[in-house]
């Protein structure tokens, strides 16, 4: 894996330049830099997306729209509670009246529908009816989707994925080892921002079992090739927080809490298009 720096870990919002309520000078950056893609990264909203805000919004914003201003917006899964069709409908919506030039999401472990071999298996535990899991997926609207696959956005690469290791058995699960690993070698090496929707293990994965959640498999693929500039993702919510291993920057962008309420705001990001530039990310205690 090479000498890479130990992993830093800024819990929550101490972060600067990263989350806008911790940052002195984001209103007056309330939109992207010369030569930077502005991200907003939320995940694991499970139906709240409506009610995630900021707690500074830029002076002359729409009051109706109370996320941060930028170019993209990621949703790194877990939109729904168990990918009801009304709740991706409804995504739909929310999604339709964000003001973002782009908008990319991935699935979450709890967005059942979405995952066409695990649902017709186990329905049953979560709906009273089978739902066709091709309607459900064509009406989720107004976003790129990615699942395995990737774009390329305002000059940066991105590639995502909905995979977790098995997890109290629910959608897009798959054994540790050889079974995931196959979905995480398929992610390119030139990828700029990887979304996945869960963590690498022992970042940003400690649950309240005093457990690390993380796939050791992606960690490894991450630090051992792909390399990217910048890893979104959720899926532990008490593991919310960002990261730094002196060529990642790794983003639990959760925004519930253990109870699910929405209570995080968005994670804003600045990549710069020059690719021998930082992400700027300064620690409290830099």
């Amino acid at each position: 894996m090479g000498s890479r720096q130990p992993v830093r870990v800024c819990p929550s919002a101490s972060c600067r330049f990263v989350d806008p309520d911790n940052d002195k000078e984001w209103v007056e950056r309330n939109r992207s830099l010369p030569g930077y893609v502005r991200l907003v990264c939320i995940s694991d909203t499970h139906s709240q997306h409506g009610s995630i805000t900021t707690t500074k919004s830029p002076e002359g914003a729409d009051d109706t729209t109370p996320l941060p201003l930028g170019d993209v917006l990621i949703h790194a899964g877990d939109w729904t509670m168990d990918g009801e069709p009304d709740a991706i409908k409804e995504l739909s919506n929310w999604l339709a009246g964000q003001p973002y030039e782009h908008k990319v999401v991935i699935a979450g472990n709890h967005d059942l529908t979405f995952d066409t071999k695990y649902y017709p298996r186990l329905w049953r535990r979560f709906h009273d009816v089978q739902h066709d899991c091709e309607a459900v997926r064509a009406s989720l609207q107004h976003c790129t989707y990615l699942e395995d696959s990737g774009t390329t956005v305002k000059g940066l690469t991105l590639w995502g994925s909905p995979w977790t290791p098995t997890f109290f058995d629910w959608g897009f699960n798959l054994d540790r080892g050889e079974e995931i690993s196959e979905k995480w070698q398929l992610i390119p090496d030139d990828v700029d921002v990887l979304i996945t929707h869960g963590p690498s293990y022992q970042i940003l994965d400690f649950t309240k079992s005093r457990v690390h959640a993380g796939c050791a498999d992606l960690k490894r693929e991450i630090q051992g090739r792909i390399k990217p500039r910048l890893n979104i993702y959720g899926h532990i919510h008490e593991g919310r927080g960002v990261a730094f291993d002196g060529t990642t920057v790794y983003v639990n962008a959760a925004s519930v809490d253990l109870m699910y309420r929405p209570i995080w705001p968005p994670f804003v990001i600045d990549v710069p298009l020059d690719r021998t530039k930082p992400i700027p990310l300064h620690f409290d205690d830099a």
